[in-house]
């Protein structure tokens, strides 16, 4: 038997293994929609590509350099005033940047808009 079959029996063998990309706190839904960012001496404008309640893929042809801090505007629709936050950019990569949310303005609004209910271990402190 040829060394190339014994491999390919070998790894037909093998149980799938799960995919190892990296596990999300929250799912991050395909959108697309206007961005508008300034950080650092740098404004500009993109297309956000997936966002999640935690961070969003922005494509720009102003792409900043990881850890670079930002404020965002994120224009979900024409009609609504946008949602504003502080960000981190996390990655780059030519026209594309990964950014991490460290505040969300209006986070209820953000939440809606993703389906995303309250975190069931959230501390409700009394008023």
């Amino acid at each position: 038997m040829s060394l190339l079959r014994r491999v390919w029996d070998f790894l037909r063998r093998r149980p799938v293994q799960p995919d190892c990309r990296e596990r999300r706190a929250f799912e991050r839904i395909l959108v697309r929609f206007a961005v508008a960012f300034a950080g650092e001496h740098k404004k500009g404008r993109g297309i956000a590509r997936d966002l999640s309640l935690w961070g969003c893929m922005i494509e720009s042809d102003a792409a900043l350099p990881a850890d670079t801090l930002l404020e965002l505007k994120l224009f979900l629709t024409e009609q609504d005033m946008p949602i504003e936050a502080a960000a981190s950019v996390r990655w780059a990569d030519g026209k594309q940047m990964g950014v991490k949310f460290l505040r969300i303005r209006d986070e209820e609004r953000l939440r809606k808009f993703l389906g995303v209910g309250e975190p069931q271990d959230a501390v409700q402190y009394p008023r």
